[in-house]
């Protein structure tokens, strides 16, 4: 609540890589920058005692039926090292007692910088919607990214 920036909303289902099932509890972690590009860590917040601790950073898990959805705000881009500017992304890593850990990112479609972005797939990049949001009133975007895990064997 009240962080600068436009307003996101990701939502997706987290399935089964093999079998295309849903995976009920599967725990996301989930971090970004802000509006401007700064992590929370690096503006001198990595103390949990101190208001805005790792901000933008949080854990969910998937419903019953392996959907997901968190609220945000559009991530910043910022320099890595000269000439590179990672475009906009957010981090997540997907954990469950069945399934290979997954830690990934998602791009959004039309930054100028996804290709020049050493990471950047374009399996992991989505279209935003721009959007009214419904409990603000605030115009933002959404978009769907959907997770498919691996399972362990045994």
């Amino acid at each position: 609540m009240g962080e600068p920036g436009e307003p996101l909303s990701i939502s997706g289902i987290v399935t089964s890589s093999g079998d295309c099932r849903p995976i009920a509890r599967a725990t996301l972690d989930i971090w970004q920058t802000n509006a401007r590009g700064l992590y929370s860590n690096l503006l001198g917040r990595d103390d949990p005692s101190k208001p805005g601790a790792f901000n933008l950073r949080g854990r969910l898990m998937s419903d019953e039926h392996g959907r997901y959805q968190f609220e945000s705000i559009l991530p910043g881009r910022y320099p890595l090292f000269w000439p590179l500017t990672r475009p906009r992304h957010i981090h997540l890593t997907v954990t469950h007692p069945q399934c290979e850990p997954l830690t990934t990112q998602i791009y959004f479609e039309g930054d100028k910088y996804n290709r020049l972005d050493p990471w950047w797939r374009d399996s992991l990049t989505i279209h935003l919607e721009r959007t009214v949001m419904t409990d603000t009133g605030r115009a933002g975007y959404r978009g769907v990214f959907d997770i498919a895990l691996r399972q362990t064997s045994g």
